[in-house]
């Protein structure tokens, strides 16, 4: 019974968190995100084409400040929650994304209504729509005030909700595989270039990367900072591809990379658990390269796929609106399978076995054994001195390699 409270408190940590990464790869560019929260956010990937007219929600405590619209330069496929036009994440077809993460260290600062600058609450819908790389992203924010929405706002589209405050920090990307982070701290706006890719929750990302150049293991458990560690050791090795020539590792680049950032997310990801009902409620990949976004819901973890090349972002274009939560959860294959006409080996009967033993015994002993000694002998002889070496092989890249040495 202890150990299940440790457990369900240690999942509470983490549902008002989220994970975040760029893929480590020399070939494609990748990055993927989970969205873990204690409310339901009731999600939806929608278009928004070029020239929508996009308003920005009130500033908290700024009640003065003027209203503020922009119409979008770019066409972009946004998450949005509780059914407002506010993007918490999404990819744009420059191959620009941006997302938001929870972070308590998060200290904004009150917008100022005499400053000539726009106040910018939906910083993730201005990035997408108006950004098309991280040199962008950098110039746009010298132009306006970056504020938090007003939570009122928010209660109007999810009544009951009792979150009084967002504190958020943002993860962009672009299709060249460069990374910024924006944090506001102490009413401060920290832009850091971020090439190790991660991003999780708090503490602030310079104190995540301390952390993690004093790690000297793979750490478990679903805190931010464990989480941050796990996801940068585990990227950090990504290169370490499968053997092409096996099975299941002659997928295209494309297919490997997106398996990848999969299996990374799968190590992050929080179950339902809890009385607070939280938990990873989504998960996203981003082919920025492809313009591909990639998802997955809490029940549905077949890989659903929007491919931003096929849709028309022209101005006038109609916003359309898609669950998170569609789609087949399951590939039926049954019709495939009784349409195959391939099935395996059929094993010999002991005669031909023996035959081939001891053939291959022949090949296997010694020249001055041959013939002399039973060929199970030699072939259990072989096989165990194979197994052997092999063992002692991967015991010293274990060591060479293992996470304990690699931090």
């Amino acid at each position: 019974m202890w150990m299940r409270g440790q457990w369900l408190l240690m999942l509470s940590a983490a549902v008002h968190g989220c994970s975040e990464f760029l893929l480590n790869s020399t070939n494609e560019t990748i990055s993927a995100r989970t969205m873990d929260f204690t409310l339901d956010l009731n999600a939806h990937l929608e278009i928004v084409p070029r020239g929508t007219r996009l308003r920005e929600p009130p500033a908290r405590d700024c009640a003065n400040c003027s209203s503020y619209a922009w119409d979008s330069i770019y066409g972009f496929v946004s998450v949005n929650a509780y059914g407002a036009n506010v993007a918490t994440d999404g990819l744009n077809e420059a191959g620009l994304s941006a997302a938001w993460l929870w972070l308590d260290a998060t200290s904004y600062r009150t917008a100022d209504p005499t400053n000539p600058r726009p106040v910018v609450t939906s910083v993730v819908s201005h990035l997408l729509g108006t950004c098309a790389s991280v040199d962008d992203v950098r110039a746009k924010l010298a132009t306006v005030q970056m504020a938090e929405i007003d939570p009122a706002l928010l209660t109007m589209f999810a009544p009951g909700t009792p979150v009084a405050s967002y504190p958020l920090h943002v993860a962009v990307h672009d299709a060249s595989g460069r990374s910024l982070v924006l944090e506001i701290l102490n009413q401060t706006l920290h832009i850091y270039d971020n090439p190790n890719g991660v991003l999780t929750n708090d503490p602030p990302l310079p104190d995540q990367l301390a952390a993690l150049a004093n790690a000297t293991s793979l750490p478990s458990g679903y805190g931010s900072t464990e989480r941050f560690v796990r996801l940068s050791m585990l990227n950090r090795h990504r290169d370490r591809a499968y053997d092409p020539s096996t099975s299941y590792g002659a997928a295209s680049s494309e297919q490997a990379a997106v398996a990848s950032a999969a299996h990374f997310l799968g190590t992050v990801q929080v179950p339902l658990a809890g009385k607070d009902g939280g938990g990873t409620e989504f998960a996203l990949v981003r082919d920025h390269m492809h313009r591909k976004l990639y998802f997955q819901s809490t029940q549905n973890l077949n890989l659903r796929m929007v491919d931003l090349r096929r849709i028309d972002f022209a101005p006038g274009a109609k916003r359309q609106a898609l669950a998170v939560t569609f789609g087949r959860w399951f590939d039926d294959v049954t019709d495939a399978l009784l349409a195959s006409t391939t099935h395996s080996k059929d094993i010999p009967n002991r005669s031909h076995l023996d035959k081939a033993f001891d053939s291959h015994s022949t090949q296997l002993a010694p020249p001055t054994f041959r013939g002399s000694i039973p060929a199970t002998i030699i072939v259990v002889g072989a096989s165990i001195g194979a197994i052997g070496v092999i063992g002692i092989a991967l015991l010293r890249e274990h060591k060479r390699q293992g996470y304990a040495n690699v931090a």
